[in-house]
């Protein structure tokens, strides 16, 4: 069987009707396997991941709601209507009708598609998602491909030929199965209802504990207003539409460490202190960020080849209006270079907001593991690291790790560009890329120079600002001394010193930070006006038309940020590394035994006082025999009160 054989006689693709014709058609067979069981194949190959990613994780669970209800409702309509179709094409095979085998594997696939729908959509309530990534883009898929079969079907309809009862009873089932996809994906705009109860995780096992967390659940709905992007649709995080969200909503998946208790007692008892191995903060920070840092990785990349498909279109439209070609395609190139710009921009918003959580989270870890390190330090630490100190690595080598975080990506990114950049430009105007080039060449020594000074400032001037703030810090705890003793102006000139040595390491920074400025400005210019001048004095026949001018300056354009950003994050890096070693250094001092602490666990009461005798005043003195305060915080009365 060919694959004229299995289109029932006609041809797959034609060109002639597409391509060279002002109304192009696709033919019955291209629509119904390219643009029918694409969507089913996404589903069949990301369900699988979907479901491997999230068969062990459990939220919550979302009762059978309304809204769920039609959504399945839908569902299963699109299912059956698949199977209605596959009917009709076994009864049109079974009755010897000229049939190709495309009519009876499509609605198969398509139902099987549709069922795992319906499967993902019982999956998603069970596991607690309110809103599936999954399903939005499958319903996005079908409503694109479909929107140009409904264009075909329509055109058919208002056609004069009449319609035989197969075509008829296809073009029924598929306005049918229009309306619904159309309803389901504006369904993805909105949310399932929140969780009936608190993940299980949160429950504890203890008599009344239920109860227990239930009240503090709603003490906490009534008291915080927690961020509304987890209880968000996928669509709106997408646009990021949650952010004019002011009501208050349901708590999502960030606040869930809220409803841990414990009623472990801590008890200090001193034992023999044991030898630590040396650890390693940077696999620290690999193994506990790098999993999140790979979606803002994938948005990266998609990104940068976002970035390349405008020139191209760009192209496209210049040539076209230098040939006779039918004017569909070029609305059709001026939708694309629309639709390429909108998703690139959604692309780069996402990244950014991957890219600075993770940042907020990185410096919020450090900020949170130094201020508990800070309270376990031993005494011999403590004479290594001052407040000052400590200070300093909760606020500028936290905000240092933060800056280099949101830059990571462009250490590969940003060469790719450079390296993309360069051979189309190559594609372009030849080999006088090579002068463009050639400046940029020229301008890494720069780079370096400027890297490595600001290296040694970064570290110098970190090293008098801990020596002034631990001054500092001697001087307020030393006030009344040194009012006593009239010190004063002898302290004033020794932080002023100090000062003055960070101040010209900070000015010598600024002329560094002057010129690098002044280079990565005019860096894009010049690689521009050097490989055009080299362009057109090379050969007399070299002449910039309006294709070849409008492209390169594109491409220049896209040249230009990787040249800007990748010295930049070369001194976020440079900073950060500094960072890291103070950091590590910190987190190696010695630190108070945790076996020191005996965690004993407390099922009787909390407090308890026996023969205890209180007074408000000399006449009365009621005396409370005995009484308990337990892990509630309820009293018991045992014995009598007076």
């Amino acid at each position: 069987m060919d694959l004229k054989d299995f289109c029932g006689g006609e041809d797959f693709f034609n060109v002639d009707k597409i391509f060279n014709t002002t109304d192009p058609q696709l033919s019955k067979c291209f629509k119904h396997t390219v643009l029918d069981l694409t969507p089913c194949a996404y589903m069949l190959t990301f369900g699988t991941i979907y479901f491997l990613l999230y068969r062990k994780s459990y939220l919550s669970y979302i009762n059978p709601s309304p809204f769920f209800k039609a959504k399945m409702v839908f569902t299963v309509a699109l299912c059956l209507l698949a199977l209605a179709n596959l009917g009709r094409g076994i009864w049109e095979y079974t009755h010897s009708i000229r049939l190709g085998y495309v009519f009876l594997i499509s609605p198969a696939v398509l139902a099987i598609g549709m069922a795992k729908a319906a499967f993902f959509l019982s999956f998603d309530r069970r596991k607690g998602i309110r809103s599936s990534i999954l399903l939005t883009f499958f319903w996005l898929l079908y409503l694109v491909f479909w929107t140009i079969i409904f264009k075909s079907q329509v055109e058919r309809l208002l056609d004069s030929k009449p319609l035989d009862d197969g075509e008829l009873f296809r073009a029924i089932t598929f306005f049918i199965s229009y309306a619904c996809v159309l309803s389901l994906f504006v369904m993805c705009f909105f949310v399932d209802d929140p969780p009936a109860f608190p993940p299980k995780e949160h429950y504890c096992q203890e008599p009344g504990a239920l109860q227990h967390d239930q009240d503090f659940e709603h003490e906490i709905k009534d008291n915080l207003k927690p961020c509304p992007e987890p209880s968000s649709s996928f669509l709106s995080r997408l646009t990021f539409q949650w952010c004019s969200k002011n009501q208050q909503q349901e708590r999502g998946s960030s606040s869930e460490d809220l409803f841990s208790t414990s009623t472990d007692e801590e008890v200090l008892i001193e034992q023999p202190k044991k030898k630590k191995k040396m650890p390693s903060l940077f696999k620290a920070f690999v193994k506990t960020f790098g999993p999140f840092y790979l979606v803002s990785t994938v948005l990266d990349l998609i990104g940068v080849l976002l970035t390349f498909v405008s020139p191209q279109l760009l192209r496209g439209m210049i040539a076209f209006t230098k040939s006779d070609a039918p004017a569909w395609q070029g609305y059709t190139l001026a939708v694309l270079l629309f639709l390429t710009a909108m998703l690139l921009s959604i692309v780069q918003q996402q990244d950014n907001h991957a890219v600075l959580t993770v940042g907020m989270r990185v410096r919020s870890g450090i900020i949170a593991a130094v201020y508990r390190k800070a309270l376990t330090l031993s005494n011999a630490a403590r004479k290594e690291s001052t407040v000052g100190e400590i200070v300093n690595l909760m606020s500028v080598d936290a905000q240092r790790m933060l800056d280099v975080t949101t830059c990571i990506n462009v250490f590969w990114s940003a060469p790719l560009q450079i390296i993309l950049s360069m051979y189309f430009l190559w594609q372009t105007i030849g080999p006088s890329t090579l002068a463009g080039l050639g400046v940029m060449v020229l301008l890494v020594p720069i780079n370096a120079f400027i890297a490595s000074r600001v290296h040694k400032y970064q570290t110098e001037q970190m090293k008098h600002k801990d020596e002034r703030i631990k001054v500092m810090n001697e001087i307020l705890n030393g006030i009344k001394v040194l009012k006593m003793y009239a010190w004063e102006l002898s302290f004033r000139d020794k932080v002023e010193t100090i000062r003055g040595k960070e101040l010209h390491v900070l000015k010598r920074g600024a002329y560094l930070n002057a010129a690098a400025t002044f280079t990565y400005t005019c860096a894009p210019l010049l690689v521009s006006l050097t490989t055009f001048g080299v362009y057109t004095l090379s050969d007399p026949n070299n002449i910039l038309d309006a294709e070849k001018a409008f492209v390169s300056i594109s491409l220049f354009n896209i040249l230009q940020f990787p040249l800007i950003v990748l010295p930049f994050s070369i001194s976020f890096l440079v900073q950060a590394t500094v960072s890291l070693k103070r950091l590590q250094k910190f987190f190696c001092y010695d630190e108070l035994d945790p076996e020191n602490v005996d965690r004993v666990s407390c099922s009787g009461p909390l407090i308890s006082i026996k023969n205890g005798t209180f007074a408000w005043d000399k006449e009365k003195e009621p005396t409370l025999q005995e009484y308990d305060i337990d892990t509630n915080g309820s009293l018991f009365i045992q014995n009598d009160v007076l």
